[in-house]
């Protein structure tokens, strides 16, 4: 009788030596997958000088006077019940707009907050995968302390925590989507834009062109700038500058767009210019209109004691509302200036 896995000749076959070593290998690897990654949208703040909050992530925290130049943080509390970690875990931030401390359970797994006055995240700084040992993972709850600076204003994310193979590829899926493709399509645009202008020249400077071109190309530039760690400018010149930004290059596309659909528009496009020549300067005076609006309420004494808002130091005194200051920085300004007021 033949054996099974053995010739006529009593030797192995070899298909089946092959089914033999595929079955050893695949329970010898075999292990439980891994727990789907935790996403955590509670936590507790902690504010020096105030008590501690329950908040729901994400959570803005605006600082009610930033004039003294030192550094605000905050610090969350967040508790995740783990099981025990076979394999690197994680904790993914998919949006943290400051410098981050992270801590699980009191182990140190990233810190970019230094004594050095923080800067905005930007690009693929926004995005922080925390990856540390299995170690330092214990069965059932464990805390993860996340701390963020600023010198205006503080923000968190939701917290993710996981197996470092899972959220790594989450990590990668955001960076592609939030970083390299901008970059991608930005390179196209640009590499558009610029035949377009070679049009332009070659074509004895036909406008059409032109506005398409010079539109294009500011497009991809302001995008790269986005994207890029340094801003290269500092608060208030980076919000005003690069809120113009989106002027420069859709006036062009706009006139581009009219022109192309054969209307003739000479008003609205001479509005449109002198709006673009005017707003820089109308950025400016909406921005120190406020911070003047602002110091005159910290130090304009009140009619009454009890009705005190702030002292010249900045303390809240009673009948005062924590941001009393900040909402002043918005008495007379524009509308278009308040969004710029109040991020730079």
């Amino acid at each position: 009788m033949r054996r099974f896995g053995m010739t006529a000749s009593g030797r192995p076959d070899a298909a089946h030596l092959l089914v033999w070593f595929v079955l050893i290998t695949t329970a010898a690897h075999a292990s439980p997958a891994p727990a789907p990654p935790q996403l955590i949208d509670e936590a507790v703040r902690l504010i020096p000088g105030a008590e501690a909050k329950r908040v729901t992530l994400p959570d803005t925290v605006p600082r009610p006077d930033a004039s003294d130049g030192k550094i605000f943080e905050a610090t969350y509390i967040v508790r995740a019940a783990l099981g025990a970690a076979r394999e690197p875990m994680a904790v993914y931030l998919p949006g943290v707009l400051t410098p981050a401390r992270v801590k699980v359970n009191g182990h140190v797994v990233s810190d970019n907050v230094t004594g050095n006055v923080p800067r905005g995240r930007r690009g693929a700084d926004r995005l922080v995968l925390a990856s540390f040992p299995a170690e330092f993972v214990r069965p059932g709850v464990n805390e993860i302390e996340i701390t963020v600076a600023s010198l205006r204003w503080t923000s968190l994310s939701k917290v993710w925590i996981g197996s470092e193979h899972e959220l790594r590829r989450m990590y990668d899926r955001k960076i592609l989507l939030m970083v390299e493709g901008p970059i991608v399509a930005s390179a196209v645009i640009m590499a558009l834009s610029l035949c377009v202008l070679v049009l332009w020249v070659r074509q004895n400077r036909e406008p059409l062109y032109g506005y398409f071109g010079f539109g294009g190309l500011l497009w991809a530039l302001h995008t790269v700038w986005t994207l890029l760690p340094d801003p290269l400018l500092r608060p208030p010149h980076l919000s005003i500058w690069w809120t113009m930004g989106f002027a420069f290059f859709c006036a062009p596309l706009i006139v581009f767009c009219v022109r192309l659909s054969k209307w003739r528009l000479p008003r609205f496009e001479k509005v449109l210019w002198i709006g673009l020549a005017l707003g820089p300067a109308l950025l400016y005076a909406g921005y120190f209109a406020g911070l003047r609006a602002a110091t005159a309420d910290t130090i304009r004494p009140s009619n009454s004691p009890s009705r005190c808002r702030t002292t010249s130091s900045g303390a809240t005194r009673p009948g005062s509302s924590p941001g009393s200051s900040r909402k002043a920085a918005f008495v007379g300004l524009p509308r278009s200036a308040w969004l710029v007021v109040y991020v730079s």
